[in-house]
C-alpha cells in the first residue's frame, strides 16, 4: 500500500520538487560558506 501512495504522490513532479528543493537547500548551504569563506573552494 505504501509503494502505491508513493506511485500516486510520485512522479515527474516530485522529483522536479525534490530538484528544486535541492537546489535551493545548496544554495543556502553554498552562501554562508562563500560569505564566510571567500578564498574558498570557488
Amino acid at each position: 500500500m505504501m509503494m502505491h501512495d508513493y506511485a500516486v504522490i510520485g512522479g515527474s513532479s516530485s522529483i522536479h520538487l525534490s530538484k528544486n528543493i535541492s537546489k535551493k537547500l545548496k544554495a543556502k548551504l553554498l552562501k554562508p560558506r562563500i560569505t564566510v569563506f571567500p578564498d574558498g573552494e570557488c
